[in-house]
């Protein structure tokens, strides 16, 4: 996905890296409020967190654009358009997309630096988890992935629907205003 991505239009200063965290945040939402409301059991997740994060790093970049018109909000695509979670393996595919997502926070954090040095920490969070051990979080998702998907069925469902949550990521993102 990082790939399929123009990363460069989203980090290059602070008004696109705003609606790149718009855009996210909209699909982190919807996925969140799936999971919650339609899935158990569950392991300890980031995906709750995750849009705190995001909301945390709007507004401190709103502190960082005092010319900003307030009442601006971006056109957000509807994400919605995430696979809808029947079950488990449903629930596993979007799960394996966005938790994993986590791990290429330091790459992206990097891009964006590079591209706008005037971003400080402080709208970071999000790339930053906040602080949290990636590792052992990816690990406990990827034990939790294992004992969930045991039978080939559930894992081909899991499959295809990771690969949903890959495209409309791909789209959501990509999406030209």
């Amino acid at each position: 996905m990082a790939n399929s991505i123009c990363w460069d239009r989203f980090f290059s200063n602070l008004s696109s890296y705003e609606k790149f965290l718009s855009r996210l945040r909209s699909l982190i939402g919807a996925a969140g409020n799936q999971l919650h409301t339609k899935t158990t059991p569950l392991p300890e997740l980031a995906i709750f967190q995750m849009a705190a994060w995001i909301d945390a790093d709007v507004a401190a970049l709103r502190q960082l654009m005092p010319w900003r018109d307030s009442a601006f909000q971006w056109r957000t695509p509807d994400g919605a358009a995430l696979p809808s979670i029947h079950g488990l393996p449903d629930a596993a595919g979007v799960i394996y997309v966005l938790e994993g997502s986590l791990n290429g926070g330091p790459l992206l954090e990097r891009m964006l630096t590079d591209s706008v040095p005037e971003v400080s920490v402080d709208v970071r969070t999000f790339f930053r988890a906040a602080g949290m051990d990636r590792a052992s979080h990816w690990g406990a998702v990827q034990r939790w992935l294992d004992q969930t998907l045991r039978a080939r069925a559930d894992l081909e469902r899991a499959i295809a629907s990771a690969e949903r949550t890959f495209l409309v990521i791909e789209t959501h993102l990509g999406v030209l205003e």
